[in-house]
């Protein structure tokens, strides 16, 4: 009795005999053959993804954005703050400034 499996892309024929397991040829497989290269076939002429692929791509997207968010937001943060300090270091010259030329401070 030969019996074919299908193992690891490749195929496998037994012959079970008296509990040994002893490798046949596979000329007595044809069958099994046929199966895998219309299964070949029909991979190779697979195009798109499965709906798991694109799932895990948004999941990985969405982590990624939930750490480069708040990032984003600190460093935000710090420019306005940088910006603020220029203009009031820019304020602070041309009031003393004003000062230099007129001995008071302008008024507002």
């Amino acid at each position: 009795m030969v019996t074919c499996y299908y193992v690891f892309g490749s195929l496998l024929a037994l012959h079970f005999y008296k509990m040994d397991l002893i490798t046949c040829d596979f000329a007595s497989c044809r069958h099994i053959q046929r199966k895998e290269k219309n299964m070949l076939q029909k991979m190779r002429n697979r195009k798109g993804f499965t709906l798991i692929e694109l799932l895990i791509v948004v999941a990985i997207i969405g982590i990624l954005a939930a750490v480069a968010i708040p990032q984003f937001s600190a460093y935000r943060t710090k420019g306005f703050d940088s910006a603020a300090l220029s203009d009031l270091r820019n304020f602070k010259t041309q009031m003393e400034s004003a000062y230099a030329d007129q001995n008071q401070y302008p008024t507002m």
